[in-house]
């Protein structure tokens, strides 16, 4: 089942470009998903704004996995591909999987194995990470359903804005593309955090007055040091109503 993600416009403002007077600001700390209201702003100004895709945590991925005792590589038998790294996993028998485990790594491409533990790192850089052993004692069989929690739409947000002459488009976020993170300022069509989340913080500049359509759009990652794509959330896409006077 294919989920379609919110889309949460934490805030929006209006500064002038010497950032010393804002004429327009809107909080959204629920992070509540769905279209902002309208802004009204002078020419001259520029539209500071934070946005994120957000999932939940009922979206459940189940899978089953054999692991012999005292291994640490479990052989998934089913739904592997929706498995991803930085997944939490938990166990529909208490007891028998220790609490709190995440995936740390998958045999791609054409693998079906995967290590659990904790200390998951941002772009599958680990951070201090340990590794989940089966007891000596005991063995996982396929019997057990295993559940991998994905709570966040992993991919890029990208801004687009109509109509689009003399306007200007920057960001200061991770790059969500094939290649190592590279924070360096972008133009806001591929805007991820350092985890590989769609977020992003980004501004719009506007050459002159008018009416404009500022729509920010989710697309599930991309990237090879995750899985190919996520699975369980789908494109999403919010629009921003702007007018320049």
């Amino acid at each position: 089942m294919t989920v379609t993600p919110g889309i949460v416009w934490q805030y929006l403002e209006a500064i002038n470009a010497s950032d010393t007077a804002t004429a327009f600001m809107y909080r959204n700390p629920s992070l509540i998903a769905g279209d902002p209201p309208a802004v009204t702003m002078p020419a001259g100004y520029v539209l500071h704004t934070s946005a994120l895709a957000i999932g939940s945590a009922s979206n459940v991925i189940d899978f089953t996995a054999s692991c012999p005792a005292g291994s640490s590589v479990f052989t998934v038998a089913s739904n592997f591909a929706e498995l991803e790294n930085g997944m939490p996993v938990i166990c529909s028998t208490p007891g028998l999987i220790q609490g709190g485990v995440q995936i740390l790594g998958l045999a791609e491409p054409g693998g079906s194995d995967i290590v659990l533990g904790g200390g998951y790192g941002p772009w599958g850089y680990n951070v201090n990470p340990w590794i989940y052993k089966m007891p000596a004692d005991q063995a996982l069989t396929t019997a057990t359903t295993l559940q991998a929690i994905d709570e966040y739409p992993y991919g890029t947000l990208g801004v687009t804005v109509s109509p689009s002459t003399g306007v200007t488009v920057a960001d200061q976020n991770m790059d969500g593309g094939d290649v190592a993170p590279d924070p360096t300022p972008g133009n806001g069509t591929a805007m991820s955090n350092s985890g590989g989340q769609a977020m992003g913080w980004f501004t719009v500049t506007f050459a002159s007055a008018g009416s404009y359509t500022v729509t920010v759009a989710y697309t599930p990652v991309n990237n090879v040091l995750l899985n190919p794509d996520d699975p369980v959330y789908g494109t999403a896409t919010s629009t921003l109503s702007v007018t320049v006077v």
